[in-house]
């Protein structure tokens, strides 16, 4: 599906992990960004975690490097650590899966989409997490243009 998410302010850390841990750390690492963005920037989260991805058309080994955050509103005081920042409006296929669900054959299938609709990967990739009844589900978000 074509969508575009609107523009937002969000409260973000950065992080270097290697790829295979994503899964394993976004949890903890979600907490601790959303209690500085509460407790200690004095912000309000309006929205669900959003991870901002690399690229992943190349294959990915090792260590990458990501951002974790959550839009917010509100002044609110910097933080070391943390940025707060405006993304703009992101055009993006999307698909939707069960939290934990392997994602790697849906972002194939996103780039395939992409190309078959003559449509540009930017490399601005996000997968966001929200509730869904008593779990979660992800929202893969592969950021794309008209060619």
């Amino acid at each position: 599906m074509l969508k575009t998410v609107q523009r937002a302010v969000y409260f973000t850390g950065q992080y270097e992990m290697p790829v295979n841990e994503i899964r394993e750390q976004t949890r903890p690492l979600a907490q601790k960004v959303a209690v500085a963005a509460v407790k200690n920037a004095k912000l309000d989260i309006v929205g669900p975690l959003t991870l901002f991805l690399p690229d992943w058309r190349q294959p990915t080994f090792g260590d990458i490097t990501l951002e974790l955050g959550y839009p917010v509103t509100g002044s609110g005081q910097n933080l070391a650590r943390y940025q707060k920042q405006m993304k703009d409006d992101f055009q993006c296929l999307t698909v939707t899966r069960e939290a934990g669900s392997d994602s790697q054959d849906a972002w194939a299938e996103l780039y395939r989409i992409a190309e078959e609709n003559s449509l540009t990967a930017t490399g601005d990739n996000r997968t966001v997490v929200s509730r869904n009844g008593s779990g979660y589900q992800i929202e893969l978000q592969l950021g794309v243009r008209r060619k």
